[in-house]
């Protein structure tokens, strides 16, 4: 069993288990040439012609044809990514400038919830002294009735202390 050298084993080891079969591509001798297009489909899906009619060059030029169509298709893949990135950064940067905007609208949000306690409270207060305003006037008005009897008690005393002051005259 022959071992391959060591920098054949790192080169399948970065090409993979089979360095021939990558992409749908057909596989590639060491010489250079396609292999494995035994059938006429699969040279008309690849569009080869076939072995017997090509030369050695014509077979390396389309063998790098292939290749070139493959390298065109990883760049536009790249540029796909790309721009795929590009647009993700941009949506990125359009939310993280919302969650900037949100948070300036709590802080304000904040002040604003902050104000209305100062003002709910300083109502409070004007309506508690107003309150107690009203219960003071309440007291006075509740002392009234007690009053007017005192009152009416002593006018009626001096009624009869004027009446007792006539009888002596």
């Amino acid at each position: 069993m022959a071992q391959a050298g060591w920098w054949a084993r790192i080169g399948h080891w970065f090409r993979g288990s089979d360095p021939n079969t990558v992409n749908d591509l057909p596989a590639v001798g060491r010489d250079g040439f396609l292999h494995g297009l035994e059938s006429e489909a699969a040279r008309q899906t690849l569009g080869v012609i076939s072995a017997p009619r090509l030369s050695k060059q014509q077979r390396r030029e389309q063998t790098l044809d292939r290749l070139q169509d493959g390298h065109l298709r990883v760049v536009g893949l790249i540029e796909s990514l790309q721009k795929h990135l590009e647009a993700q950064d941009r949506r990125g940067q359009s939310i993280a400038g919302s969650l900037e905007q949100v948070a300036e609208n709590m802080v304000r949000l904040s002040e604003a919830a902050r104000q209305q306690c100062e003002t709910l409270g300083t109502i409070a207060t004007q309506l508690q002294t107003g309150n107690d305003r009203a219960q003071r006037w309440e007291e006075a008005f509740a002392q009234f009735p007690a009053l007017a009897e005192a009152q009416r008690a002593t006018l009626a005393t001096l009624g009869e202390q004027v009446a007792i002051g006539r009888q002596a005259d």
